[in-house]
């Protein structure tokens, strides 16, 4: 019988894209600290710096620098939620981008799926919304707003051409004692944006104490055609300020 002659094996498996790509899979799925934070090295709340070189996230971007195909297979799944593992009000989606160059704004854009996206001072509306001018986030789909109340979160960030569907709002209650930072009129002023700017919103959580003005709510529903769930459990409606959550 005549010998068949064999095609030879690739000299590095891992240049095949099938096999890295794989690999970057495996990586994103690992949630958990480097054995170097397990084993006492490094404290989980150390400087966000220190830990953003360890977990899946520090791997992630050490495998960007590989070379064009690791970057090509570790890049989507690094931006796809690029504020996850972050402090939410020091490293929202402006601040993030106005660290890119702006010619690389849009590539990293095409790959967030989820990201913080934290109101704003009225005067900080222009620097806020500059490294966002102009991008499109087509996979945006899932958008957490942390709310720092006392008057300081009553603007929303712009984006455009996105498909988010899901909005998280946090406003910053605080415990012993109980106070309330968000108030009517900054609540108000934000549920009033939101049907603007997340036109497509299936989905709406408020996950903390703040207080709203009678109808506040239900005229923001009534903005939002694809509208499934809006939990306002946590919210005081009425036009006084209570003293206490309780």
């Amino acid at each position: 019988m005549a010998d068949h002659e064999t095609t030879p094996g690739p000299t590095n498996p891992l240049l095949l894209r099938e096999i890295v790509a794989e690999v970057m899979k495996w990586i994103d799925l690992d949630y958990g600290f480097s054995h170097e934070v397990l084993s006492g090295k490094l404290d989980e709340y150390d400087e966000p710096e220190v830990l953003a070189t360890y977990g899946k996230n520090g791997v992630l971007a050490r495998c960007c620098c590989v070379n064009r195909l690791w970057f090509n297979e570790a890049a989507p799944l690094l931006w796809a939620a690029p504020t996850q593992f972050t402090f939410a009000m020091d490293q929202t989606l402006s601040k993030l981008f106005n660290q890119l160059d702006e010619s690389r704004r849009q590539m990293y854009a095409n790959f967030v799926k989820e990201a913080v996206i934290a109101g704003v001072p009225p005067d900080e509306a222009f620097e806020n919304d500059e490294p966002l001018k102009g991008l499109e986030f087509p996979k945006l789909e899932n958008v957490d707003l942390p709310l720092a109340g006392w008057g300081q979160s009553e603007y929303i960030p712009r984006i455009g051409n996105h498909r988010v569907k899901i909005l998280s709002i946090d406003p910053s209650f605080d415990v012993y004692p109980d106070t309330y930072r968000v108030m009517q009129e900054e609540l108000g002023s934000i549920l009033e944006q939101i049907p603007d700017i997340f036109p497509e919103l299936e989905n709406v959580d408020i996950i903390d104490s703040c207080l709203a003005a009678p109808g506040a709510i239900e005229k923001c529903e009534s903005r939002l055609p694809k509208l499934k769930y809006f939990n306002r459990g946590p919210v005081v409606v009425g036009n006084d300020y209570p003293a206490s959550r309780t």
